[in-house]
C-alpha cells in the first residue's frame, strides 16, 4: 500500500515537472526541471527495488510488470523533454529564420 501511494505521488510530481517544462522559455529553468526529473525517475527505480526485495510473491510479481512500464515511461518523458527543447530552441530563433 505504501509502495503505491509512493507511486502516485511521484507520478504527480512527474506530471507536474513536465508540465513545467514545456512551458518553460528559461534554459535554466529547464536544466532544473531535467534535474529534478532524473530525481523523481530515480526515486521511481529505487521504489521498485523495494518491491523486488519483498518475500511477497505477488509482490515480487507486480514489480516485474510495474518495471516494465517505468522503462516506458522514461522513454515518454525523455520524448517530451527532447520536443520540449526543441520548441524552445525554435522559439529563440529570429523571425524568417
Amino acid at each position: 500500500m505504501a509502495t503505491s501511494l509512493r507511486a502516485a505521488a511521484l507520478a504527480s510530481e512527474l506530471t507536474n515537472l513536465l508540465h513545467r517544462h514545456v512551458s518553460s522559455t528559461d534554459e535554466t529553468e529547464m536544466n532544473e526541471l531535467d534535474a529534478r526529473v532524473r530525481e523523481v525517475l530515480e526515486a521511481a527505480a529505487a521504489s521498485l527495488a523495494d518491491l523486488k526485495s519483498a518475500n511477497d510473491p505477488s509482490a515480487q510479481a507486480e514489480a516485474l510488470r510495474l518495471g516494465a512500464e517505468v522503462r516506458k515511461l522514461k522513454s515518454q518523458v525523455a520524448e517530451i523533454q527532447r520536443l520540449s527543447r526543441e520548441k524552445y530552441e525554435f522559439g529563440r530563433r529570429p523571425a524568417g529564420a
